[in-house]
């Protein structure tokens, strides 16, 4: 789903729950909206209807849906420059609630984001751990979407300590996975994570294809951080060829987007909006 499309059908939700005084799905609404500003690489805006979504679903009992954005706000912090520590506290919080409501796929998928928390902090073991947790609920549940991101995540290790063969096989089955699935976020990430791979085996042409075909589905669905990515490797595999002016574009379109997702102010107001939660949290 186009993550702007989500945003205009969210605030319409949002201003209807309002009317009619519905708290459940003002709830469910603003979880939607901040996941889809995700989407879009604006966190402050992401982590803002994420806490208020918090917020309701404490206040109202909804420990299933708290559970949930305590999820989401770990996937937020994790992009806000790689905060893994906050991730990971907000996703311990997020598996205390789903062990105890047996919610076996919202487990599976924390476990799974638990996982990429440590990934992100080069503890490869743990992550290791975590995801196969994670596939074995998927698999037991018969989740495929989750099986194909617990394929492509582990295939991220196996690039990480050098296994560059079975890497590539293993984000090619998570990346076939996802296509029938619609899932353009998953598909476009893995894309550049298999361009890496090309990269690293020299395989230039093959980097470079993988990598514009990432871009193009980034580009159709505003996924800010898969373009930023995409378009600063490319810059660097534009060089190797030769092709100067290309890599020029590139690095300047990456800049371009890059500055949109993040600056200092941005980084000091989702700081202030975690605050003004715990310090709301400790007043209930």
């Amino acid at each position: 789903t186009d993550p702007n499309i989500q945003i205009e059908f969210c605030l319409l939700l949002i201003e209807e729950a309002q009317k009619n005084n519905d708290a459940f799905y003002l709830q469910k609404s603003y979880i939607s909206l901040g996941t889809a500003y995700r989407r879009k690489g604006d966190l402050e805006n992401s982590l803002k209807y994420l806490f208020e979504s918090a917020n309701i679903a404490e206040k109202e009992g909804l420990n299933k849906s708290l559970g949930e954005v305590y999820g989401e706000i770990s996937n937020t912090f994790l992009r806000r420059n790689n905060d893994v520590v906050n991730a990971i506290i907000y996703n311990n919080k997020a598996i205390k609630i789903f062990k105890k409501t047996g919610d076996r796929q919202q487990l599976g998928l924390i476990l799974l984001n638990t996982g990429f928390n440590y990934y992100e902090n080069n503890d490869y073991d743990s992550a290791t751990s975590y995801y196969e947790q994670a596939n074995n609920i998927f698999r037991e549940i018969g989740l495929k979407i989750g099986i194909a991101y617990s394929i492509g995540n582990a295939a991220l290790i196996k690039f990480k300590k050098g296994d560059l063969l079975n890497a590539e096989k293993d984000l090619l089955v998570a990346i076939n996975m996802l296509e029938p699935l619609g899932d353009a976020y998953g598909k476009a990430d893995f894309l550049n994570q298999l361009g890496s791979v090309y990269e690293l085996q020299g395989k230039t042409d093959n980097a470079i294809s993988t990598f514009e075909e990432s871009l193009q589905i980034s580009k159709k669905y505003d996924l800010k951080e898969q373009i930023s990515d995409g378009l600063l490797q490319l810059s660097i595999l534009y060089e190797v060829k030769r092709d100067y002016k290309e890599s020029l574009n590139s690095i300047k379109e990456h800049f371009l987007v890059r500055d949109s997702i993040s600056n200092a102010a941005t980084v000091q107001k989702l700081s202030d909006l975690r605050t003004k939660f715990e310090v709301g949290q400790k007043q209930t």
